[in-house]
């Protein structure tokens, strides 16, 4: 059905079962109804801080899903289930990979780390493009949620531009070879590529200073992050 050519390391779509609009009839009709769709997630989500200590759990990575494309597709927010892809892991796997995600960011966030909330964003960016965990959406997905948890710790997410979804282009390439660094343990390149389009770490005034902070971390704590964002700031 969609035959126009796939973006570099996006997941083909094999046929339009599930699709909810049948008059899409096109790559580019496609890529304009999940994008209001995303949209609507984006306004549900980025007018609002909650703590990722409320909310980074496996049910709510799937409602995140679901909430970005269920006015599309009828399997938004379902795993994988089919032969191993090019991309991702076996699919058996996904559940228990995902609450490892998981209770690594909660181990972030209440224990000492040295990890800046920038660099725990490209972490889960990466972990979640690499587990793959729906049939599709999984880019978006991953640059959703990593977005989303900086935000909700008063930073300022990166702002993406089309072309990272354009097949064929520089700034696609980019991506996918900073997630390929990152699958090597590199992680420099994508926090990079994150700065180059407006990801900020919160400033160490509001975390030592802002309500939400004192409520949401120990005073040991914030000193810890404070002195990650003056690390972060040298390097």
């Amino acid at each position: 059905m969609f035959s126009e050519p796939l973006p570099v390391g996006a997941t083909p779509i094999d046929d339009s079962s599930g699709l909810k609009l049948p008059w899409v009839r096109t790559r580019h009709q496609l890529n304009e109804v999940e994008a209001d769709n995303i949209l609507k997630a984006v306004s549900a989500h980025f007018t609002k801080r909650k703590p990722p200590q409320e909310w980074f759990r496996e049910t709510d990575l799937r409602k995140l899903h679901t909430q970005m494309f269920s006015s599309v597709w009828d399997w938004a927010g379902c795993y994988y289930k089919g032969p191993l892809r090019n991309i991702g892991i076996p699919w058996q796997q996904i559940p228990l990979q995902l609450r490892e995600l998981c209770e690594d960011v909660r181990f972030w966030l209440e224990q000492p780390c040295d990890l800046t909330f920038v660099e725990q964003s490209a972490r889960i960016h990466f972990r979640l493009a690499q587990i793959h965990p729906f049939p599709n959406g999984n880019g978006r997905h991953a640059r959703f949620t990593a977005d989303l948890f900086l935000h909700s710790l008063h930073g300022q997410r990166p702002l993406w531009p089309e072309q990272i979804l354009s097949s064929g282009s520089n700034l696609r390439s980019e991506y996918i070879a900073s997630l390929k660094e990152a699958d090597q343990g590199d992680y420099t390149k994508l926090i990079e590529l994150t700065q180059r389009y407006g990801a900020r770490n919160p400033s160490e005034e509001v975390v030592l200073g802002e309500p939400f902070f004192k409520k949401a971390f120990s005073a040991a704590k914030r000193d810890g992050i404070a002195l990650n964002l003056r690390r972060f700031c040298k390097a």
